[in-house]
């Protein structure tokens, strides 16, 4: 079994392997669903305030919205590998 050395340290390559393909991992996949679910519900509340709506330029509103439902996917997405595990 080939290892990996760093100064007096030497670890199996086969431990590694984990850690390179959870560190490959987009970071919104890394964060706990937590974090997703306050930031949507960051948004949400931003929408639902009706002075920001009618107030802000169009773009910005569609960004939110946007921003609005790649929380919600990101979710979603999560959600579904969580119950996948178990």
């Amino acid at each position: 079994m080939p290892f990996i050395c760093i100064g007096p340290v030497c670890i199996p390559w086969t431990a590694l392997v984990p850690i390179v393909v959870w560190l490959a991992r987009p970071i919104w996949v890394r964060l706990p669903p937590e974090y997703q679910q306050g930031f949507l519900n960051i948004v949400r509340k931003k929408l639902s305030n009706e002075k920001f709506v009618n107030g802000a330029p169009e773009q910005v509103v569609a960004s939110e919205r946007a921003k609005e439902a790649d929380a919600a996917a990101k979710i979603e997405v999560l959600q579904a590998q969580l119950d996948a595990l178990g």
